[in-house]
């Protein structure tokens, strides 16, 4: 909860892009190709090389929240 919190501080606040590139994306099998969830990771290695990928892809590794927020509304607003 605290990632989320500091997240949205360093956005509203137009914090620096070097320490908005440090902000970690939410790992689950949204983020991770629907092939693996955060609990099978068995080492910090393994959470480094999925935080490295997106920084890879993406440029800066929150960018890849979008695609884990879209898919969290959309599974909590299925129903309503």
């Amino acid at each position: 909860m605290i990632n989320v919190y500091l997240k949205f501080y360093c956005l509203s606040k137009d914090s620096p892009l070097d320490i908005i590139k440090e902000l970690d994306c939410p790992l689950d099998s949204t983020t991770m190709e629907k092939k693996q969830k955060m609990k099978n990771l068995l080492t910090m290695k393994d959470y480094i090389n999925w935080q490295d990928k997106f920084q890879k892809e993406f440029g800066i590794r929150l960018l890849r929240d979008n695609e884990y927020d879209l898919n969290r509304m959309s599974k909590s607003f299925k129903d309503k």
